[in-house]
């Protein structure tokens, strides 16, 4: 079979093009054509359902992926962030315990493995994960325990309609039946010496990547915050970055930080002292660390959740950054009322993240959608979507391959239910008031099983 044609009630192509009904051509797990003629008999017909893009995640920590649920927010940030800590290394020293030194690498794969197949069951085709050491490219899973495991996980719609035999279903769509990721280093030092070693970790694990993982689309680089790095030196280690690499970095997400960088004092100083950690450089302001992001082609500034008046125009005024709000984790810190209003109002593009486990009951992006829409009712279901599809694969450099089907792109697509009073005009909204279990989100390469 040279192709497979997927017939739906109604079939998003994009956050701004609904076809009712709709087909969807497909070869080799990338979209041939999109049509609303349905003058070819379908090999799959869905009935009564709703075909979506494949989610973009902008934002997650998957290391985390083992915990069941959130870390408590605890008395202030830095001490959430000190639990954080604690877990990871004792989750290293424990496989270190058991298997030796070499464990490193089994330890951070099964959280890894965890997460992408809960992000992929619900939704996500892409995930931009913050990776850090002792990450090495090995440590991701490989497609076909993606696959097992996601298809295991899926809330699988009944087979009905499926006019095509397995060995061409995979054939098709077996390229799209796990995630991808986004892989971005985070590096970490209040040192110089210890940012440097940062640097060459990145440099030598996550970047020269000889022969690409299946599972990796493109890498970046995060400097991890203002009050976890020597920003003199980062300047200088960044000073020859290529222009296209993507940059990430944690700013103005916690009023603690804010304390810190004005006059290094509050929680993070308490918290340093009993650390017996030194700063040996002042940290840098956000306006500071704003103007590094912006030096680059595509930057991430991740929650902003503290952001003021004048360095939200400063983000404004720069080409290629997004913000990336991740609503349940602000939600779980009982953070100030996020700005997502102020910067919409300035043109600043705002996507959506999950952040991690460790401040998030789970891993579904489309529950960020709906938590948004709660709070924020004024946003049509167009707005919502864009923010999970077209513009973080936009911020994150992968436009031409996800966020839409259309032909050329990827096939990563979701289904759910479509029910009767929906139309073309408000399926969107429609869909944003209900959570992906209520909607029985599936990937639709998972409904004939694997």
């Amino acid at each position: 079979m040279d192709a497979i044609c997927i017939q739906s009630k109604f079939l998003v192509v994009a956050p701004d093009r609904c076809l009712h009904p709709g087909q969807m051509v497909v070869r080799h797990g990338r979209v041939v054509e999109c049509t609303q003629r349905l003058t070819a008999t379908p090999d799959v017909d869905l009935g009564e359902s709703v075909v979506l893009p494949g989610l973009v995640n902008a934002h997650t920590h998957l290391e985390f992926s083992g915990l069941r649920s959130p870390l408590p927010a605890g008395p202030n940030f830095p001490a959430w962030v000190s639990q954080v800590v604690r877990y990871r290394r004792d989750v290293l020293e424990a496989a270190a315990a058991t298997s030796g030194p070499t464990a490193a690498n089994g330890a951070l794969r099964e959280p890894l493995q965890l997460g992408l197949q809960e992000c992929f069951a619900s939704g996500t085709a892409v995930v931009a994960d913050i990776l850090n050491r002792p990450w090495q490219i090995d440590c991701f899973p490989g497609s076909q325990a993606l696959a097992s495991g996601a298809a295991a996980a899926a809330n699988r719609r009944p087979q009905a309609g499926l006019a095509v035999a397995a060995s061409d279903w995979r054939a098709h769509m077996g390229r799209v039946a796990f995630p991808r990721v986004v892989a971005i280093a985070e590096m970490l030092g209040l040192s110089p010496q210890r940012l440097e070693e940062s640097w060459q970790w990145a440099r030598g694990e996550v970047f020269p990547v000889g022969s690409p993982h299946e599972l990796l689309l493109v890498s970046g680089l995060s400097p991890h915050a203002p009050y976890s790095i020597h920003f003199p030196t980062l300047e200088r280690l960044l000073s020859g970055l290529r222009r296209h690499t993507l940059l990430a970095m944690h700013l103005a997400e916690s009023s603690a930080e804010l304390e810190w960088i004005a006059s290094q004092t509050g929680p993070f100083a308490e918290a340093f002292q009993r650390l017996g950690v030194e700063a040996t450089a002042p940290p840098p302001t956000i306006s500071q660390c704003i103007a590094l992001l912006a030096r680059q082609q595509r930057a991430l500034l991740v929650h902003g959740n503290y952001l003021s008046a004048a360095e939200i125009a400063q983000v404004a005024s720069a080409p290629g950054m997004s913000v990336v709000f991740c609503p349940r984790t602000h939600a779980h810190f009982g953070h100030a009322a996020y700005p997502l209003r102020a910067l919409q109002a300035a043109g600043v593009p705002v996507i959506l993240g999950t952040d991690s486990r460790a401040s998030n009951p789970d891993l579904s992006l489309w529950d960020e959608v709906v938590w948004v829409k709660q709070q924020f009712p004024e946003l049509s279901g167009q707005q919502l979507l864009e923010k999970v599809t077209t513009a973080p694969a936009r911020a994150l450099g992968i436009e031409w391959e996800v966020g839409q089907l259309r032909p050329g792109h990827w096939a990563y697509a979701v289904i759910a239910p479509a029910q009767d009073h929906w139309t073309a005009e408000n399926v969107l909204d429609e869909l944003c008031q209900l959570s992906a279990r209520d909607l029985g989100l599936t990937p639709l390469s998972m409904i004939a099983g694997w």
